[in-house]
């Protein structure tokens, strides 16, 4: 079993700690840098009390720092990694507490008040950190599924809304109904006879004597007159 941090919702977790007995200004300091790594180098302790609740088993000044840091950036502070104590995880923890965490600082060496009071190295942080990087990546990326979820929608909507629209005839084209234009006569194969019936049915007044060629010509400027 590796053991590993998982990010949690700050405001999922609660303390038996009030947090009047830490110092504000150091809570503040802190979060401030938590803010800035985008992440604690000693993340808390904590025990599932629900479904989607957990109490800090250790770490309580961490725990109100992160917070705090949720109060100064609610987006940057909504999550804080945290050690869950899981039944095939207790002992290891337990034991680890024990040990690293529950130590009285007050009876160390003057070199050791000199030294952060953080118990992880920071190469361990830095480890620490990268452990939780492809949970965070998982989050972004179902973050990004949502958002392309919800364009989709968005996009198929408009579709359907303008689709009746594309379906529509232009107002340029040829409607159903519409009647094509006229053919334009060919006065050149008709009989005498024929065109001067023609301008008759016309109005076209002619001379009783006339030539093809001045029927067609004033037929043709009878067209004309009326484009």
């Amino acid at each position: 079993m590796k053991l590993s941090t998982s990010l949690v919702g700050v405001k999922k977790i609660n303390s038996n700690v009030p947090r009047s007995e830490f110092s504000e200004d150091e809570l503040n300091q802190t979060a401030e840098l938590i803010l800035k790594a985008e992440g604690i180098i000693n993340p808390p302790v904590i025990r599932r009390t629900s479904l989607e609740s957990y109490e800090v088993v250790n770490g309580h000044f961490e725990y109100y720092a992160a917070v705090k840091a949720r109060e100064i950036d609610p987006r940057k502070g909504e999550m804080i990694g945290a050690f869950i104590i899981e039944s095939e995880n207790e002992g290891v923890l337990m034991d680890q507490v024990k040990v690293l965490r529950n130590r009285d600082f007050n009876n160390e060496s003057p070199i050791a008040d000199t030294q952060p009071l953080n118990t992880v190295e920071p190469s361990n942080g830095v480890i620490q950190l990268e452990s939780i990087l492809p949970e965070i990546e998982s989050l972004i990326d179902r973050k990004l599924q949502l958002i392309s979820n919800k364009i989709s929608e968005h996009i198929n909507e408009f579709v359907t809304k303008i689709q009746p629209i594309l379906n529509q005839p232009g107002k340029g084209g040829t409607e159903e109904g519409d009647t094509p234009p006229a053919k334009k006569p060919d006065y050149t194969g008709m009989t005498n006879a024929a065109l001067k019936t023609l301008a008759a049915e016309r109005n076209i007044k002619l001379p009783s004597k006339i030539k093809k060629d001045d029927i067609i010509a004033a037929l043709q400027k009878a067209d004309a007159s009326q484009k």
